[in-house]
């Protein structure tokens, strides 16, 4: 059902599908939380602080110390302000039209006009190669989205909008030549410490948002989801059940169980196998939230689709429950980094080919020059503005520009599950304050997720009272199991996700017969594009 609200040239069409928008006054909306410090602010004392900002000048500066999950939408005398978090976690999208300004959370609700009905091109082409659309783009022309940590401003008297970015994710010391810093060092227990401050706080502010709630952790052979794990039963939080999922006999599964049995927490095991994958290729739920989730801008994150649809179908999960996922602790603490020897002073050609090798590669075609033009404009954009933050090297810029594209758009995205089904979510590792702790910590600790991993590793020998390191679940595969997983993942894909693929499309693309990707995201690309496609025409 869709909220159509008129306020003179602004209409608001909303779904409420990332979280019901609650009006304030009639011109203020605003889905999800956030908290100020320590405190939950409701809505209304936002919108007062988002008012006085807003006279003072100093919008970006509250938005900044904002901690949450958030979208607003405030209608004002001479326009319209929209308003994401930092990672941009509940979606708006907006389009210009006849000197009118049409706002929704939902791209395809702008379907309606015949003026946005053409597919954009560029925004396709680079669709196919990264499974995301950068930048404002959607796949619809015209019709444009809020990035991560920004906020827009529609001027009524000339219909036109200014961005304002006033936040970034940007690492301050990614500098190889530091003196070197080990963990068993003065200097790197002081940060372990600082870590371990941060990581409670955080979770502090989950557990005030919970409120008692039913927390449920997706719980896999990983650092993250085990941090959180460790952290609720450190902070004696109780009302915890985990689920995991995955082939039998998986790492992911065997690491989970140890973990929730030793904290003593209630584990669900989600078996999948290739018939659980096949079974959903004409299955009309999955079918809605693939539609649901890829609002013409990101490839469908589907993997714990099957597992939280029978977690809910068995009632395994309460309807006020919080789902926490890990996102992304591996990739603040440094999992993200280009290697060291490939850092330079700010140079966006050099950024662009590291960003390039690794994030444009759903497809074996080569960028044209628009799409090079575009992706080089992004680039720049975010180095012009680690300068002025006087951050000048590629590390950052790259790892700034996986925050707000990758990040927000693929991993933070995948929280349509939970919207899907109904039920609330939240990221602790995605806090402010943890955030802002992995920002300044030095590149030798952050290399590797070195500091990330030996805290989680004594986390758990001391919680759990042994001294046995557990690792996770890719360093505990065999190199044989590595390897196979590698070249014939067709078949030894832990949560068998390649069989929702036709596996003639898959053997034709691996022996590169053609230009495309034998990965499921690949695939999953070129199946929304299609299907983007006959939505633009109908």
């Amino acid at each position: 059902m869709t909220d159509n609200i008129i306020h003179n040239k602004i209409t608001l069409l909303l779904k409420n599908n990332f979280g019901s928008y609650q009006c304030i006054d009639g011109d203020f909306y605003i889905a999800g939380k956030a908290f100020l410090g320590s405190d939950l602010i409701n809505p209304e004392a936002l919108k007062l602080e988002i008012c006085n900002a807003i006279a003072s000048q100093n919008l970006p500066q509250l938005l900044k110390k904002l901690n949450g999950f958030y979208s607003v939408i405030f209608i004002v005398p001479n326009g319209c302000y929209l308003i994401t978090d930092k990672l941009r976690s509940r979606p708006l999208f907006y389009r210009i039209e006849n000197g009118k300004f049409l706002v929704s959370d939902s791209a395809e609700q702008f379907l309606g006009s015949s003026a946005a009905k053409e597919l954009n091109k560029l925004s396709a082409e680079e669709f196919l190669l990264t499974g995301f659309v950068t930048g404002v783009d959607t796949l619809i022309t015209g019709v444009q989205q809020v990035q991560a940590g920004e906020y827009i401003f529609w001027q009524d008297s000339a219909s036109q909008v200014k961005q304002t970015c006033y936040d970034m994710f940007l690492p301050k010391h990614p500098i190889v030549e530091e003196a070197h810093i080990d963990h068993t060092q003065s200097d790197g227990k002081i940060w372990y410490e600082l870590l371990d401050r941060a990581l409670i706080q955080a979770m502090q502010r989950l557990i005030t948002y919970s409120n008692g709630r039913q927390i449920v952790l997706p719980l896999s052979g990983g650092y993250d989801s085990r941090a959180i794990a460790l952290c609720l039963k450190r902070l004696n939080y109780t009302n915890v059940v985990c689920f995991t999922f995955g082939r039998v006999g998986s790492p992911e599964i065997k690491i989970s169980k140890k973990i929730a049995e030793s904290l003593g927490f209630t584990l669900h095991c989600i078996y999948y196998s290739a018939g659980t994958w096949r079974m959903l290729r004409k299955n009309n739920k999955f079918r809605l939230f693939s539609e649901f989730i890829h609002n013409f801008v990101s490839v469908p994150n589907i993997q714990v689709f099957p597992a939280l649809d029978i977690l809910i179908n068995n009632k395994f999960i309460t309807e006020d429950a919080v789902i926490v996922p890990g996102h992304t602790g591996d990739f603040v603490s440094g999992g993200h980094m280009p290697e060291p020897d490939k850092v330079s002073k700010c140079a966006v050609r050099h950024a662009k080919d590291l960003i390039c090798k690794r994030h444009y590669r759903l497809s074996r075609s080569l960028p044209s020059l628009k799409l090079n033009l575009k992706i080089a404009e992004n680039i720049g954009n975010i180095a012009r503005y680690a300068a002025k933050e006087g951050v000048c090297n590629d590390i950052s810029v790259v790892e700034a520009w996986n925050w707000r594209e990758r990040q927000a758009k693929f991993i933070v995205n995948s929280n349509r599950y939970y919207d899907f089904f109904n039920l609330d979510w939240w990221m602790p590792l995605w806090d402010n304050e943890f955030v802002d702790f992995w920002q300044q910590v030095p590149y030798v600790l952050r290399k590797d997720k070195k500091l990330w991993i030996n805290w989680v590793e004594n986390q758990t020998s001391d919680i759990l009272g042994s001294s046995e390191v557990i690792g996770n679940a890719e360093a505990s595969a065999s190199s044989l199991n590595l390897l196979a997983a590698r070249h014939l993942n067709y078949f030894f894909d832990n949560n068998h996700v390649f069989s929702l693929m036709p596996f003639t499309e898959w053997l034709i693309a691996k022996l590169r017969f053609n230009k495309q990707s034998p990965s499921v995201l690949g695939y999953l690309a070129r199946v929304v594009l299609e299907n983007s496609k006959k939505k633009l025409i109908d």
